[in-house]
């Protein structure tokens, strides 16, 4: 799969050269972001790639030197954020400021079956989303929210109070919508 823009007018369009496979098109701030491939027949994790099209020109590329490597992608409280496997068997929660800069990511562990960082939710102030509480193999999956910064990060409070599993829904606001496991009645 290739990746074309069009004016609208008629059949013909120009090709986005450099990325194969793209999926998960978001705009943030002028230029669009997705997950894709650098070659034709890759596999394994897609990359991080930028483009900005302008009047006749399409210029795409992944989004810094570093090559990030990306499984998931959203933009939410004026930032782009992406979950990003590590060297160390973890996950990232990756945040793109305004500014195009990365700050320091909070990492993640992966739970027995290999899943990290899952449902990325867009709210007017954070994105939520589901992971492991903790790092433990009996760690259960709770309801965490970021701001994009490692103190703005934080599993939500009443996680401790026997919700679990949290199926995310949508947002209202800057409120996340969800329904659980809980052990607390119904």
């Amino acid at each position: 799969r290739r990746l074309y823009v069009s004016d609208g007018e008629g059949l013909s369009g120009t090709v986005m050269n450099g990325i194969y496979e793209p999926e998960q098109l978001v705009k943030f701030q002028d230029r669009v972001f997705m997950l894709g491939y650098a070659t034709h027949n890759a596999t394994g994790i897609k990359q991080l790639f930028q483009a900005q099209i302008s009047t006749g020109n399409v210029t795409v590329a992944t989004f810094d030197t570093t090559a990030h490597s990306a499984k998931a992608l959203i933009a939410a409280a004026g930032k782009l954020f992406f979950v990003e496997p590590t060297l160390d068997g973890q996950e990232q929660l990756q945040c793109v400021l305004a500014d195009l800069t990365l700050p320091a990511a909070p990492k993640f562990s992966l739970d027995a079956s290999g899943t990290g960082i899952t449902q990325l939710t867009a709210s007017s102030g954070h994105v939520y989303f589901s992971a492991r509480e903790f790092d433990h193999p009996l760690a259960k999956r709770v309801l965490w929210g970021s701001d994009g910064t490692l103190a703005g990060t934080t599993a939500l409070p009443f996680s401790s109070t026997g919700i679990e599993n949290p199926q995310l829904l949508g947002s209202l606001d800057d409120r996340c919508i969800f329904w659980c496991v809980s052990h607390y009645g119904d």
